[in-house]
């Protein structure tokens, strides 16, 4: 999985929470686009709006440039197959919901397996505090370092 595409997912969803939908691939609206994971990453992979772009080809590229497979993208893409705490709203997930999802991912408290399987920290309330930013930095070098060996 390509984490360093995640966490740039992951930042560009902070900067602009209201820029996120999991409803939609890609929308263009007047105050700007909208997009869900695969067409931020998408559209972080190819440097230009996904927005003329067929949809088995954003989802398709996403795949690819995540290195995810078909039963990955089915979890990570369709929302209502996360896990069930990150589904803070009946229709869609929140900003902050994807956020520290994409985190735990990033940081390996949450592993989505080559099957489409959950593990890990699935656990998760509004109400918890993020982590600050320096220890979401040391746990993603860990994981990282892990990953490597």
């Amino acid at each position: 999985m390509n984490f360093d595409l995640l966490r740039d997912v992951r930042n560009v969803i902070a900067a602009n929470p209201s820029g996120f939908d999991m409803g939609n691939w890609v929308v263009k609206r007047l105050c700007g686009t909208t997009c869900c994971i695969a067409g931020y990453a998408y559209f972080l992979s190819v440097g230009h709006e996904p927005c003329d772009t067929e949809l088995p080809q954003v989802t398709q590229g996403a795949s690819r440039f995540l290195g995810i497979n078909k039963a990955q993208e089915e979890r990570l893409y369709y929302s209502g197959n996360w896990p069930q705490s990150f589904i803070v709203y009946e229709e869609q997930p929140s900003p902050e919901a994807a956020i520290e999802l994409l985190d735990r991912l990033i940081d390996g408290r949450i592993v989505l397996t080559e099957e489409g399987e959950w593990l890990g920290d699935l656990e998760y309330s509004p109400e918890t505090p993020a982590e600050t930013q320096e220890e979401q930095t040391e746990a993603l070098s860990v994981a990282h370092e892990e990953a490597l060996v």
